[in-house]
C-alpha cells in the first residue's frame, strides 16, 4: 500500500529565519511522537520543521541553516509546481504542463481535445465553471491509463486482481486489499507515466506479497527497477499534487 505522509503534531507555529537576504517561511511543528529533528518540503505547506517535544527551539533554526542548501533547491522545485490550476489556464497531466484554452462552442455541446501542449475546451457560453469538466476529463484519462497499465502487468507477472476502483483518496496513491481490489488515486494522471507504472506494479505486487517485507521489495525491483528513484518522487511531489 502506497501511503502519502502525514506527520502527527501537538504543537505547530508560524515562524520565518532569513538566510543570505532570503526571508523564508516555515511551520515549527513540535511532535510528540519525533525522535529526530526532521525537515518536510512541499507546494502545499511550504517548510515543516518537526521538533521532538524535548528539544530546545533554537535546534530548529540551527537545523535549518544546516541544511540551507537542501531546502532552497526544494523550495524552487516545489515553486516551479505549486498548483494544479492556476486561474483555470494549465493542469499536471503525465509529468508535464498542459495549457487550457476555452473555446465557445457552436451549439450545446461540450467538447475537450488534447494537443502535444493544450486541452481545447469548448463550452456553450452558459458553462461559467470550466473546472468541473476538467476534472471529469482526467478521472476519464485516468482511468484509461491506470487499467492498460493493471492489465498489462497483471498479465507479465502472472497474478489475477478480482476489481479495479479509481478514486479520490486522501492519504493513498493505491492499496490492495486482502481480496485481491486494487485501488488507485486518480491524480496519478498527473504524474510522469513510469511514476503510475511503479504504483502499479508496487500494488501488484501486493497481490502475492502483502506487506513490505525485503521479499516484497525484491519483487518489486523485478518489475520496476528504478523503483527507488520514482519513489523518491513521490515523496517530493506529494504537495505539489493537491487541491
Amino acid at each position: 500500500m502506497l501511503r502519502k505522509k502525514r506527520t502527527k503534531s501537538r504543537h505547530t507555529t508560524s515562524a520565518e529565519i532569513n538566510l543570505d537576504g532570503q526571508v523564508i517561511p516555515y511551520t515549527l511543528v513540535i511532535s510528540q511522537s519525533a525522535h529526530h529533528v526532521r525537515l518536510q518540503v512541499s507546494a502545499a505547506d511550504g517548510l515543516r520543521v518537526i521538533l521532538p517535544q524535548q528539544y530546545p527551539l533554537s535546534r530548529a533554526e540551527e537545523f535549518i541553516r544546516e541544511k540551507q542548501r537542501w531546502i532552497k533547491k526544494k523550495l524552487s522545485m516545489m515553486q516551479q509546481n505549486q498548483e494544479i490550476y492556476t486561474d483555470d489556464s494549465h493542469i499536471q497531466y503525465l509529468g508535464g504542463t498542459l495549457n487550457i484554452r476555452r473555446l465557445k462552442s457552436a451549439d450545446s455541446s461540450t467538447t475537450i481535445q488534447l494537443t502535444d501542449t493544450e486541452l481545447e475546451v469548448r463550452l456553450p457560453a452558459s458553462i461559467t465553471e470550466i473546472r468541473p469538466i476538467v476534472d471529469a476529463w482526467l478521472r476519464t484519462r485516468a482511468r484509461s491509463v491506470i487499467e492498460a497499465l493493471v492489465n498489462q502487468h497483471s498479465r507479465h507477472m502472472q497474478v489475477t486482481y478480482s476489481k479495479l476502483n479509481i478514486r479520490n483518496a486522501k492519504t493513498r496513491w493505491g492499496s490492495c486489499s486482502a481480496r485481491g481490489s486494487l485501488s488507485f488515486n486518480w491524480k496519478l494522471i498527473m504524474m510522469p507515466l513510469e511514476t503510475i507504472e511503479y504504483v502499479v506494479i508496487h500494488e501488484l505486487c501486493h497481490l502475492r506479497e502483502m506487506n513490505h517485507s525485503p521479499k516484497f521489495w525484491k519483487l518489486v525491483e523485478q518489475y520496476s527497477p528504478n523503483w527507488r528513484a520514482h519513489r523518491r518522487w513521490l515523496k517530493c511531489n506529494d504537495g505539489a499534487l493537491r487541491y
